[in-house]
């Protein structure tokens, strides 16, 4: 099944599906700004190190760097995978909420129906099906005894 395709799901299980894609790229914002804050506090820890002369801690403070710019850089692709994916789920999910709503349960339209008008009155049905009856009977003793 295509990740983005929510046929053969009714409306509360696709609800279900795309809150757990907002979930992932809610979680995924919220990693690429706690990671945006560390990049920020390694990029002070860089210019600091160079203002102070320490070429070797500045090295090590520039690799540091380096390694979450580059996690920063995969997880802002991440996140706006998500998002783009998210925004689909959601006008997916927002047509199949319109054509749910205009599904009719054939059944259960029937016994609503039936509800509001009642079971249909065969009483005189049931009395022509009597009296034919009584009639063929009075025939059948008419022709016995003539």
């Amino acid at each position: 099944m295509d990740e983005l395709d929510l046929n053969g799901m009714d409306f509360s299980a696709a609800r279900a599906y795309v809150l757990s894609y907002l979930g992932a790229w809610k979680q995924a914002r919220k990693g690429r700004s706690a990671l945006q804050e560390e990049v920020s506090l390694w990029e002070r820890r860089v210019k600091l190190a160079a203002q102070r002369g320490d070429a070797a801690l500045q090295a090590a403070a520039s690799e540091k760097l380096a390694s979450l710019q580059a996690g920063l850089a995969s997880l802002q692709s991440e996140e706006l995978e998500l998002a783009r994916k998210a925004g689909i789920l959601k006008e997916k999910l927002v047509r199949l909420r319109v054509q749910s709503s205009l599904t009719v349960d054939v059944d259960q339209a029937l016994a609503e129906l039936s509800v509001l008008l009642g079971e249909p009155d065969t009483t005189a049905q049931r009395m022509k099906e009597e009296e034919a009856a009584a009639a063929l009977e009075e025939l059948k003793k008419r022709l016995k005894g003539e």
